[in-house]
Order: structure tokens, then sequence, then C-alpha cells
């Protein structure tokens, strides 16, 4: 059968959700075909296969008790390839949605925000006191000198520290006016 694979290309039944659609490649069918269907139309449907007259056949079940005959295959390991195929696009199409609903937020619960905002609640309080234990670690303010004596007073002319702009001051002259 190797050489019948090698005349027909080799292709076998392979199946993908490309927005939210489903599409079958079954080119090993009787009849090859590409099958698609909008999966937001359909909210519910089985896939099955159905023996009717020495073939079997891939058929989707819908609900309502309708049935849709999709392709028919000479052999069931071929019709049960294209039945695994198309469970796995559905099932790896389901995960995908989920992640897709993750990122845009739409699944994010109520705790899940409760839990973010109390964790930078907390942040910011141990900041706050990180950032009040630094400035109580630096420099002091010194004592006030009280009771000084003026060893050296630099008087003007007129004999006082006026402090007027342009005179010369002494040091403690200046912390006394203050």
């Amino acid at each position: 059968m190797k050489w019948l694979e090698n005349l027909t290309g080799g292709y076998s039944s392979s199946a993908k959700v490309v927005n939210d659609t489903l599409v079958l490649s079954l080119p090993d069918a009787k009849s090859p075909i590409v099958w698609r269907m909008e999966l937001t139309e359909i909210k519910a449907a089985a896939f099955e296969l159905q023996e009717k007259e020495g073939n079997h056949i891939l058929v989707m079940s819908l609900p309502k008790g309708e049935t849709r005959e999709i392709a028919p295959f000479d052999s069931r390991a071929k019709a049960l390839k294209a039945l695994m195929s198309t469970s796995q696009a559905l099932e790896h199409a389901q995960n995908l949605s989920k992640v897709a609903a993750n990122d845009s937020g739409k699944t994010v619960t109520a705790g899940k925000n409760k839990s973010g905002a109390m964790a930078g609640l907390i942040g910011v309080v141990i900041l706050v006191g990180i950032l009040f234990m630094l400035t109580q670690i630096g420099p002091q303010k010194g004592a006030s000198f009280s009771g000084g004596s003026a060893a050296t007073s630099s008087a003007g002319p007129e004999g006082s520290a006026s402090g007027a702009p342009g005179v010369p001051m002494s040091a403690d002259d200046f912390l006394r006016q203050q």
C-alpha cells in the first residue's frame, strides 16, 4: 500500500480551527473534500462514524436529531483518522479560546483583583516604612548653643552688627539674629 500513498501524494485527513471555523481537509475520502463549519453558529454537535453500504461515513449530529454527512471513506481506519483529527482540532480550539479569554481579561475573577490590590497596598506601606527609617538614620540636628560668649564681634562703624547687606558680620552675630 506504500506505492498507493506515493501515487496519491500521501495525503491524509487533517483538521484545524481557524478564527472560530472548523476546517476539515479530507483528501483520503472517496470523494476528496474540504469542509468548513462556523463554530459560533453551532453550539453543540457530535461527530461520529456510521456504516452504510460498505462505506464508513463521517457524520455530524446536531442536538435536534439532524445529521449531516461530511464524507464517505472506503476504510474504517481512514474514517477514524478523520474523526480523531476533528476531535484534536476542536480540543485545541477550546484551549486557545480559554487563553484568549484570559488575555483579553474577560475571565478575571474578583478574588484575583482583590488580592492584587491588597499586595499593592502592602507594598506601598512597606515602601513608606523603609523611607521613614532611612530619614531617621541620617544626620540629626545639633543642639542649639545657648549662652555662648561673643568672643569676637565685628561691629561696624557705629559699633553694632546691623546685618545690613554688604557689611561683614561674625557667624556668632549672624546666628544670634536668627
